[in-house]
């Protein structure tokens, strides 16, 4: 069995764009957005197997891992802190195993199951956006609530077999031979929520 656990705080800065002189009725409401922030990722993996040896023609294993992180990010430069998004990416898998051994011949077959994850969700569900541009249409500003949630995932079921047979003797020579074969079942579900959340622009005029 295996851990490792990989916590980050990153930084990223928010400062206002160009022309932001250009809005001065709500200048100094957005200063308060800018400044240094902690971009935190945070990761834990986990690794365990297990084998069976019943007897010398025979072996089982069983595996099983897993993966979780979450990434606060997609912030900086012009968009605030609250506008960023929670990015979860979450990974399950397990593999049973059967090796069997027959004289000139082997057999593998293998049952596996995976289950994926991918939800980018807003880190402020419940503010809605703001967009502030100066004159000339460039952005100053972008906060509020992030606009957009996504959740992808996939479940896999697979079954797969493979047979190798050795010491064949054909052509002046010994070689062996490997056929084998996989049957795969999928799921796919996708939600894509753009423009969910809703944003106000304002331009300075």
């Amino acid at each position: 069995f295996s851990y490792e656990a990989n916590d980050q705080d990153r930084e990223s800065t928010v400062f206002l764009g160009p022309g932001w002189e250009s809005v001065p009725a709500v200048r100094a409401e957005l200063q308060t957005h800018t400044g240094t922030f902690v971009s935190p990722f945070r990761s834990d993996l986990a690794f365990g197997k297990v084998s069976f040896q019943p007897g010398a023609a025979q072996l089982f294993d069983w595996s099983v891992h897993y993966r979780s992180e979450t990434d606060i990010r997609s912030f900086g430069d012009q968009t605030a802190r609250e506008a960023a998004e929670n990015v979860n990416n979450d990974v399950f898998g397990t593999t049973r195993r059967h090796q069997y051994t027959g004289g000139t011949w082997l057999n593998e077959a293998s049952l596996s199951y995976q289950d994926f994850n991918w939800n980018p969700t807003p880190l402020n569900s419940s503010d809605v956006g703001f967009v502030y541009e100066n004159v000339a249409g460039g952005l100053v500003l972008r906060t509020g609530g992030r606009d957009t949630e996504q959740d992808v995932g996939q479940q896999r079921l697979a079954f797969r077999d493979d047979v190798t047979l050795s010491n064949l003797t054909f052509g002046g020579g010994q070689h062996s031979l490997k056929v084998g074969g996989n049957v795969d079942f999928l799921e796919y579900t996708v939600k894509k929520l753009f423009e969910e959340n809703p944003r106000y622009f304002f331009r300075e005029r």
